[in-house]
């Protein structure tokens, strides 16, 4: 019977695309009674989100909702779109490339053409990364995003006369400007250059090697801990923790805390911590600045992300409802009525924020040229834990940075060793 009724409102949009003459479309049949299968997280969750905008926005339209975890976890998705041959899918980020390279996504660029659509009323960095993911065309898009910044104290750059940071440092250039924070015999404050979400100097260490390209062990199954450019990183992180200067807190509770109260001259945030300043209105002036790049390519951050987009599948029987649904789950009308805080920042330039004079604090998030992140797979437990005490050994200066790394390097290869074995 679904599939019937499905056949029937194919034949209704058929038609109405057939009343289209040259160079025009008119307007959706908004009230037209459709079905439509979207691939999703789950049905509850969608329903939480959407069920009552689609209500007021289409009525008669019925949603069937197919939850995506198989898909997900699957090697195979071709397979479980043909058991699920669902017109419209969110791809989570993870999994778009591999969506674009099997055919399974429609490409939407005529669509974008042909209905008009306003690419520039978004983000240009979430269109372009968008473009990344389907190899120059467009498969999809996201309706939210996130990204990370390097909010400052203003203030507190002038009292101790040191220039502002500024945007596409690199991590070297911004433990220095850190490191010229720190508290004197005479103060009582506790004083810092830097706060990071982090638990421990070696989770700062791998966060720059992502930055700059490096790896602890590659796809030849060879570990590098000891390699100049892994040293000269440990050595930056190393001089700035022995300052003083950093603060590692991974408590988002209290991490923020420092910075309102004049404690931290800077902080690397998120889409959380940015509303919170923002509410907060701290009595000092305050901007922010990109995260640091790689010196190499210091136009380019994977730091910008998009966590999955709605795309629609090649498979789909009515992909012109389809594209409707998708046109408005990502429209400013669902970003004004959906968007919620854990969502991040809306991929809609003016959903960004009602306060015309931050603007420029927020592009800070997204200026930069993206790139789509590289796929890193995470460290072996048992490196990590080796890792993680020789750091704590180099930290405490109970062995030296160059004994230290050869230790690492020793232990790391051992242990991968007898992980293959």
């Amino acid at each position: 019977m679904i599939k019937l009724v499905k056949m029937m409102a194919a034949a209704i949009i058929v038609l109405f695309a057939a009343s289209c003459s040259a160079g025009t479309h008119p307007p959706f049949p908004k009230d037209a009674e459709l079905i439509l299968d979207i691939g999703y997280t789950n049905e509850q969750h969608f329903n939480q989100r959407y069920s009552n905008l689609l209500a007021i926005e289409y009525p008669n339209m019925q949603f069937n909702i197919f939850a995506t975890k198989g898909l997900i976890q699957s090697e195979q998705p071709a397979e479980w779109l043909r058991d699920h041959p669902v017109d419209l899918i969110y791809v989570p980020s993870s999994r778009i490339k591999q969506f674009v390279e099997e055919g399974l996504l429609a490409e939407i660029d005529s669509l974008i053409k042909r209905d008009q659509l306003e690419l520039d009323q978004f983000v240009p960095a979430v269109v372009e990364l968008s473009k990344e993911y389907g190899n120059g065309k467009l498969y999809g898009l996201p309706s939210n995003f996130y990204g990370r910044a390097i909010v400052y104290n203003q203030d507190l750059f002038d009292k101790y006369d040191v220039a502002y940071p500024t945007d596409q440092m690199s991590w070297e250039e911004l433990l220095q400007l850190a490191g010229k924070f720190t508290r004197s015999e005479s103060e009582s404050s506790d004083l810092k250059g830097l706060s990071l979400s982090y638990s421990s100097p070696f989770a700062l260490i791998q966060q720059i090697g992502t930055t700059e390209g490096l790896q602890f062990f590659n796809d030849q199954e060879q570990v590098t801990f000891n390699s100049s450019s892994w040293a000269a990183v440990w050595g930056h992180v190393l001089s700035a923790y022995e300052a003083g200067s950093l603060d590692f807190n991974p408590d988002l509770n209290t991490y923020l805390s420092p910075f309102l109260t004049g404690e931290r001259a800077m902080v690397v945030i998120s889409y959380e911590e940015y509303k919170r300043i923002e509410q907060e209105k701290p009595a000092f002036n305050w901007s922010t600045v990109t995260v640091p790049v790689n010196p190499a390519e210091p136009e380019r951050s994977s730091e910008m992300r998009i966590p999955g987009m709605y795309a629609i599948t090649a498979v789909a029987d009515d992909q012109e409802t389809a594209w409707e649904l998708l046109k408005f789950l990502v429209s400013e009308e669902a970003a004004r009525w959906d968007h919620r805080p854990n969502d991040g920042f809306s991929t809609r330039l003016n959903q960004l924020t009602m306060d015309p004079s931050a603007q420029e604090k927020i592009q800070s998030f997204y200026k930069l040229t993206p790139a789509v992140p590289e796929d890193h797979a995470e460290l072996p437990a048992e490196i990590a834990d080796i890792s993680q005490e020789i750091t704590d050994q180099i930290f405490s200066r109970s062995i030296s940075l160059p004994e230290g790394l050869d230790t690492l390097q020793q232990a790391a290869e051992q242990a991968w060793e007898n992980r293959t074995n």
